[in-house]
């Protein structure tokens, strides 16, 4: 089941940032994060933290929650996040979003696993300060890999463009 939806609600979007600076902090000091060992490798850790505008920062969900946010190639304007929600290879929910920050734009969001495309919503114009979802929720085990948001941009010419990737590795 998937749900799709923009919206422009603070709470959730400071639920979100707080989620985020929580992966943060597990990476920094995992055992204070967690209340107990370093869960997560030093390369999980050091790929985490390594951005380019060609690499997509990736996360380990371990042991519970893990996301990844970026710009990726949209030059500030289009913030994009993956969110899985989950232990070892049981997620209960998986979230992709793409932020608009300045200027609004035509946008798709994709959620895709280590088997193909799971969901993408629709084509949809998002306004500057919305966010535009896509929610799944497979409570289940699944395969191992990565789970990735990928953000399209609707081009003038009908054309599409990858302007948002960013990858959580799910794994037991």
């Amino acid at each position: 089941m998937q749900a799709t939806h923009v919206q422009v609600n603070r709470t959730r979007r400071l639920r979100r940032l707080t989620l985020i600076a929580a992966f943060a902090a597990a990476i920094v000091v995992p055992g204070l994060a967690f209340g107990g060992p370093a869960q997560a490798s030093t390369t999980a850790a050091a790929s985490a933290a390594s951005t380019s505008s060609g690499m997509a920062l990736r996360s380990t969900i371990v042991p519970d929650t893990a996301s990844s946010c970026g710009y990726g190639s949209s030059s500030g304007n289009t913030y994009t996040c993956m969110y899985v929600n989950g232990g070892g290879l049981y997620i209960n929910y998986a979230e992709a979003s793409a932020s608009v920050v300045n200027s609004g734009r035509t946008l798709q969001e994709c959620i895709r696993g280590p088997q193909g495309t799971i969901g993408c919503t629709a084509f949809t114009y998002v306004r500057p300060g919305y966010t535009l979802f896509l929610d799944w929720f497979p409570y289940s085990y699944e395969p191992a890999g990565n789970y990735c948001a990928n953000t399209w941009r609707l081009n003038s010419n009908g054309s599409h463009t990858e302007i948002g990737h960013q990858c959580v590795n799910v794994h037991s």
